[in-house]
């Protein structure tokens, strides 16, 4: 049996690949804390329970609370004991400061148009 590989990959094709490879998979063999420990090393989103949250030290692994006050609590299943709760939802401060910036933005544009419909 011959395996074909293609060699004529384009640019599309290699970030996809990158990124299928670096998409975190929960192992069987893996507890949840060291789920949550590969999740905080690819500084992905976080969900928390209550239990979980007072355990979790966000300053230190440079996490905060998603700035949609929205988005303060969402249900979904934590990331460490997997039970569907109302969590914490918990962002990277890079991915927070893009963030911010969007609430900024819409805020501001938000009183533009209140000014202009005056």
């Amino acid at each position: 049996m011959e395996i074909l590989v293609r060699q004529n990959f384009t640019e599309a094709d290699a970030k996809r690949a990158d990124l299928t490879r670096s998409e975190f998979r929960k192992s069987k063999a893996t507890s949840n804390v060291s789920s949550l420990l590969n999740i905080i090393d690819l500084q992905q989103s976080i969900i928390l329970c209550d239990t979980d949250a007072r355990k979790f030290n966000a300053r230190a692994h440079r996490y905060k609370r998603h700035p949609n006050e929205k988005l303060f609590r969402v249900l979904g299943n934590c990331d460490v004991c997997q039970q569907r709760t109302l969590g914490f939802f918990l962002i990277h401060e890079s991915e927070w400061i893009e963030e911010r910036k969007k609430e900024e933005k819409f805020k501001r544009a938000l009183e533009y148009a209140t000014i202009v419909s005056g």
